[in-house]
């Protein structure tokens, strides 16, 4: 995010917050969103279990949960 701010709003702070607002890219979760109209990171959201697999442990996704599932209200 650093390198993308700097990159297409060079030293201009205004600049930088515009380069990211609603900015889509790939992150360790799958798609990430930055919201224009609150800058919150928008991505997927997982629900797992732990099952008992012998004296181990281990997640087991349940389901994935969209963005926009997940997505916080925006604040008026």
């Amino acid at each position: 995010m650093i390198v993308r701010a700097v990159e297409e709003g060079g030293d201009d702070v205004a600049g930088m917050i515009s380069a990211l607002e609603g900015w889509t890219f790939d992150g360790a979760k799958g798609e990430i969103t930055i919201r224009e109209e609150d800058h919150a990171m928008l991505q997927p959201m997982f629900q797992a279990t732990l099952e008992q697999q012998g004296e181990e442990f281990v997640p087991v996704l349940v389901d994935t949960l969209d963005p926009e599932e997940t997505a916080p209200p925006v604040a008026s």
